[in-house]
């Protein structure tokens, strides 16, 4: 993906974020656009890090981007490199914090459980005391698809990219997802390996109806292998 895309990357993330639940109730009134503009550069950072796939596609009759993924390749962390991670996390002045934190929290604090100081998730919830059998993983940082070109396997493609990067490299891949994307995941081989659901009700008063559930999968690789 060439880097003059990236703030139509970041368009098309705001647009498929628009009507989901964390939107309406954290981000009433959407993000700033110095938010937009922090996000954008973030983006340009990325491009820069070898480790980073950028896949995009594009609709031939318009050359708009319609779907894209970031995937990363990258080693297990340890628990100093989460602490760093979480300095490092975006603020976003113009949320509301109280339902940002909650959000966060519980995504980051399981994480962690899972993946101990490893990173590794296997297909056990435990967290494992010694040398994990994989330290290196591939794992798919964001996909998106425009609202008006859903169901029509975009997603899928972008999907199947990264499947076919963990097979080729003999490293497990990993997904956080929402509930939306948990049958995508699913297709393509990933098993789910725990669940972080958060009560909208408590927000009732902001619009917060139901559940929101992020969904954790993995999947190992189909054939060995050294990148």
């Amino acid at each position: 993906m060439p880097r003059s895309s990236i703030p139509e990357l970041v368009q098309l993330q705001l647009a498929a974020f628009e009507f989901g639940p964390v939107r309406i109730i954290c981000f009433p009134n959407g993000l700033s656009p110095s938010s937009i503009d922090k996000a954008i550069d973030r983006f340009h950072q990325a491009m820069d890090e070898s480790n980073k796939y950028f896949v995009q596609i594009v609709d031939t009759d318009t050359g708009k981007m319609v779907a894209c993924a970031v995937w990363e390749y990258t080693k297990s962390m340890s628990h100093e490199d989460w602490e760093q991670k979480r300095r490092e996390r975006p603020e976003y002045p113009e949320a509301r914090q109280e339902v940002l934190q909650v959000m966060y929290q519980g995504v980051a604090e399981k994480r962690i459980n899972l993946m101990g100081s490893s990173r590794y998730w296997g297909r056990s919830t435990v967290r494992y005391a010694t040398q994990p059998k994989f330290n290196r993983f591939i794992e798919l940082l964001s996909l998106q698809t425009l609202p008006a070109y859903s169901r029509q396997g975009l997603g899928s493609q972008l999907v199947a990219w990264g499947t076919k990067k963990s097979d080729e490299t003999g490293v497990p891949a990993f997904i956080e997802s929402t509930e939306q994307g948990a049958g995508l995941y699913k297709k393509h081989g990933f098993q789910e390996v725990a669940t972080v659901p958060v009560d909208l009700e408590q927000w009732a008063h902001w619009g917060g109806k139901g559940t929101y559930t992020n969904t954790f999968f993995s999947r190992e690789p189909h054939t060995s292998g050294e990148m």
